[in-house]
């Protein structure tokens, strides 16, 4: 009875593995337009950046290049990109809150609760 079970068992992982999906016209495909919004608006602020900081986000954060490369390649000392690193991020949060403050200050966002 045993062997039984165990064989039974199995089956049961095996056909879970070759489990086939069939493509239907109604299987739902990613929504890349959140993908395209948020990469224009990335670029949008950092092009509000001085370009030397815009670089340096470019290809450190978004490039994955090191310390060492990224100064090389944007003809900054080390020090300075890690500088850049540290100050950029800031001044990004704040360009991108500043339009929510500005509604908020405005009565925009209360026009439009109501």
């Amino acid at each position: 009875m045993a062997i039984a079970r165990y064989k039974w068992i199995d089956r049961l992982r095996d056909a879970s593995r070759v489990l086939a999906v069939s493509l239907d016209d109604e299987m739902l495909l990613d929504d890349q337009g959140g993908t395209a919004m948020s990469a224009a608006v990335l670029d949008n602020l950092l092009g509000q950046l001085k370009p030397a900081q815009a670089s340096v986000i470019r290809l450190v954060k978004l490039r994955g290049l090191s310390i060492a490369r990224a100064s090389g390649a944007a003809g900054q000392s080390a020090a300075l990109v890690k500088i850049n690193l540290h100050r950029s991020p800031k001044k990004v949060a704040a360009l991108a809150s500043y339009p929510q403050r500005e509604m908020e200050t405005s009565g925009l966002t209360q026009a439009k609760a109501e």
